[in-house]
C-alpha cells in the first residue's frame, strides 16, 4: 500500500557438485606412414578425435552413468518420471509435456531413441491428425506438438525425455580438448614413431531438475 514499509526478501541457495572426468586417446604413427601419406594425416586424425570426443560428450550428457563419467539426463534420480499408461498413446505425450512448468515448455525438446520413433510416428490426436511432423527444411529436426525431436541411440529404449535441456543440464568444461604431438618419448624415439595424444576434462549433471521430465516403461 502507499507509504507501507517494504519487507525484506529472502532467498535460499544450494551448491550442486559437478565432478569433472577425463576423456583421452593416444595413437602412435610410424614416421614413414606420415611421410608417405598424400595428405596431412596428423591433421585428419586430430579432426577425427575431435569428432569422436563430441560424440562421447553427447552420450554421457544423455545417459552417462555418473561414476566414471558425467551423470546423464536419463540417469539423474532427481528428474521426474511418469510411467507410460500402457501402449504409448496421445494422452501419454500430452501429459508429459504439460507436467512441465510453462516457462520450461517454451524451449522444450524431446529426446527419443530411434527404436521408439516408429510408435511416435503413428500417434494421432483426437481428430486423427498425426502428432509427428517431418521437417520441411533440410537440417532441421522433426517436431511433435510443435516441439523439436532429437533422435539418438544414446537414449534408453522405452524412455522419452522432454524439457528445456539447456536450463536443466549444466556442462562444465574444465579443460578443452588439448592435442599433444611428440617424438620425445622412448617409444617414439627408438621406433621412429610420432605420438598423438588428445585429452579433455568435462563434468555435467542435471542442476535444474524441474526443467526436464521423463516418460518411462514404454512397452
Amino acid at each position: 500500500a502507499e507509504g507501507a514499509t517494504k519487507t525484506t526478501t529472502t532467498m535460499d541457495f544450494r551448491q550442486p557438485t559437478i565432478t569433472a572426468f577425463k576423456m583421452a586417446a593416444i595413437i602412435y604413427l610410424t614416421d614413414e606412414l606420415i611421410d608417405d601419406s598424400a595428405f596431412d594425416l596428423v591433421n585428419v586424425l586430430v579432426r577425427r578425435f575431435a569428432d569422436r570426443i563430441a560424440q562421447e560428450e553427447d552420450k554421457v550428457i544423455i545417459n552417462g552413468a555418473g561414476t566414471t563419467q558425467p551423470t546423464g539426463i536419463f540417469v539423474n534420480s532427481s528428474v521426474g518420471a511418469r510411467v507410460c499408461s500402457g501402449n504409448l498413446d496421445f494422452d501419454d505425450v500430452i501429459d508429459r509435456v504439460y507436467d512441465l512448468p510453462s516457462k520450461y515448455r517454451v524451449n522444450g525438446r524431446f529426446i527419443v531413441n530411434p527404436e521408439n520413433v516408429r510408435e511416435l510416428r503413428k500417434l494421432k490426436d483426437t481428430n486423427g491428425r498425426y502428432l509427428w511432423q517431418d521437417s520441411v527444411q533440410q537440417g532441421q529436426p522433426a517436431t511433435m506438438l510443435g516441439y523439436p525431436v532429437t533422435e539418438t541411440y544414446h537414449a534408453p529404449v522405452g524412455q522419452i525425455a522432454f524439457g528445456d535441456l539447456k536450463t536443466a543440464y549444466w556442462l562444465g568444461d574444465r579443460q578443452k580438448m588439448t592435442v599433444k604431438i611428440t617424438n620425445d618419448t622412448e617409444t617414439t624415439f627408438t621406433q621412429d614413431k610420432t605420438a598423438i595424444r588428445v585429452v579433455e576434462r568435462i563434468g555435467g549433471d542435471v542442476v535444474v531438475a524441474v526443467a526436464v521430465k521423463k516418460l518411462t516403461t514404454i512397452p
